[in-house]
């Protein structure tokens, strides 16, 4: 084969590889967490929670379109596209960081070896079978990395620079781990390189922000009748606040010596999932290796790969441990790189060729079998119906005309916002959350009550003449009745008998026959 398709035909491979898998794994439909949100944002194109994320909602709105099942899907879709980019680019950047290694076979072996292994990482394999952010931006950290490699290594190096600094504007808008990877790029790269930096500053600069152009989206929609606002942004320091996430400060440094220690191990469960046990001493080995070396890339890449830990180390409530993982994804592609180097130091001093394949197809077959092992259990989400499924079930209990239903937290909240407003049904009905997210219905009743319990919101409800009233949830005041109706509880201001009726229509597939039911991870 001749040596100029041999990149892109391993790029393409290792794409629609990835691609098959995530498609085949993804799922059918609605997942809990924050799919909901992000769909329902994205089909009445609203400003959801910060950052905002305009990047996501944009791309999202054109797959939106595609004449596919349903719109839960489409998006889900999107995920799996940009999971399987980011492996495909991976490979990229390790071919053109092994660009002077004059035997051809060892560097495409070594980097098609690296990339179809992080095909199969915890993080990577289960965000791309659901609505998520982490795979556009994952797949923008191996877009990133690529770059500072050609950047590094082209004396016309301007167009890389400059695309660089575009995707860097870009990516702010999908997540601050994007920000912080490419910025410690940029920060190696004007300590070793200065010269091309200052030659091109102007460009860099003018790009950078053309990038950050996106988030003139958030202006936009906020100074116009969208469905779905998380927050309005009228004004600078709206902006700046929402922008930057000022209320979750109450989860900034939050931790107590038990959060700490509770991390730590939690971050020793995750690191092990994610490539295995043998890919972290590979990894140690590669890093081992690089400062044996003195490979000039080795200070930087590890602090890319600290620069995620200590972001979560100090952000966060231990209910946040659960989701965390998915912050690491610039420092798990940092993993896939030392164990390439690891692969390239056994090749410079052993020089031959049969052992260093050998030693990869036993090393990284096993990782994956590890991996498969592990992860298939957990990102599988072909058979998930659950949070669709649910949501109907609880709708199918509350009338079609105008009713309210008190409940909260975002397994409840996203979904329905779905149904509500992607799927546009029950566009009557009135969802009263703890908290003022999606649904602003609330409102009235906190203003009235001077509360946000769900017990004084009904109370207000009931004095405000809400008919129709449900709960997911029994408050247990004795202020009120609250009758078994479904699964949810009638509210009501007399007593009457509970109504199972509407259980009789539930389906029951997955329960006694067909699919097991699904195991969330969240």
């Amino acid at each position: 084969m001749s040596r100029r398709i041999i990149a892109p035909f391993l790029f393409v491979l290792i794409f629609l590889s990835a691609f098959a898998l995530y498609l085949h794994t993804m799922a059918p439909t609605l997942t809990f967490g924050d799919s909901g949100e992000l769909i329902s944002m994205i089909s009445t194109l609203g400003i959801p929670h910060p950052t905002g994320f305009p990047l996501y909602i944009l791309a999202g709105r054109i797959f939106s379109f595609l004449p596919l099942s349903n719109p839960a899907f489409r998006i889900n879709l999107m995920s799996a596209f940009f999971g399987a980019l980011t492996p495909a680019f991976l490979f990229l950047a390790l071919c053109a960081y092994l660009k002077n290694e004059k035997n051809a076979f060892i560097k495409y072996f070594i980097s098609a070896s690296a990339a179809l292994l992080f095909i199969f990482s915890y993080t990577l394999w289960s965000q791309s079978a659901m609505s998520r952010i982490y795979t556009l931006n994952s797949s923008f950290c191996a877009a990133v990395l690529l770059l500072f490699f050609l950047s590094s290594g082209s004396r016309e190096n301007s167009r890389y620079l400059f695309l660089w600094a575009l995707l860097t504007g870009l990516g702010s808008g999908l997540h601050l781990t994007l920000a912080v990877f490419s910025g410690i790029l940029w920060l190696h790269m004007a300590l070793t390189n200065f010269s091309a930096l200052k030659k091109h500053i102007f460009g860099i600069l003018f790009f950078a922000l053309l990038g950050l152009g996106v988030y003139i989206y958030l202006i936009i929609r906020s100074h116009s009748p969208a469905e779905l606002k998380w927050s309005d942004l009228n004004t600078f320091g709206h902006f700046f606040s929402y922008i930057s996430q000022q209320q979750y400060n109450i989860k900034k440094f939050a931790r107590d010596p038990g959060g700490i220690l509770a991390f730590f191990i939690y971050l020793k469960d995750v690191m092990f999932r994610e490539l295995s046990p043998l890919a972290i001493c590979i990894f140690i080995a590669g890093a081992f290796a690089a400062a044996f070396r003195r490979e000039a890339l080795a200070p930087a890449f590890l602090a890319i790969f600290v620069s995620a830990v200590l972001m979560l180390l100090f952000y966060g409530n231990y209910t946040d441990l659960k989701l965390a993982f998915r912050y690491m994804i610039p420092s798990y592609i940092i993993m896939v790189f030392f164990i390439a180097y690891f692969y390239h130091t056994v090749f410079i001093f052993t020089k031959n060729r049969w052992i260093v394949m050998f030693t990869i197809a036993v090393f990284s077959s096993m990782m994956i079998a590890l991996c498969l092992g592990v992860n298939y259990f957990e990102s599988n989400k072909r058979d998930n119906f659950t949070a669709y499924n649910y949501v109907s079930d609880v709708l199918k209990g509350v009338p079609e005309d105008s009713a309210g239903l008190f409940t909260t937290g975002d397994g409840n909240i996203y979904p329905l916002a779905y149904f509500r407003y992607t799927l546009r049904e029950k566009p009557g009905l009135r969802v009263y959350d703890r908290i003022l997210t999606v649904f602003k219905d609330s409102k009235e009743l906190f203003e009235k009550s001077k509360s946000d319990q769900p017990a004084d919101n009904i109370l207000a409800a009931l004095s405000l003449g809400r008919a129709n009233l449900y709960s997911a949830v029994e408050t247990g005041s004795k202020l009120f009745y609250e009758i078994p109706s479904g699964l949810l509880f009638r509210i009501s201001q007399k007593p009457g008998p509970p109504d199972y009726s509407v259980m009789k229509t539930f389906p029951l597939k997955g329960v006694i026959n067909g699919p097991v039911i699904f195991h969330d991870f969240e």
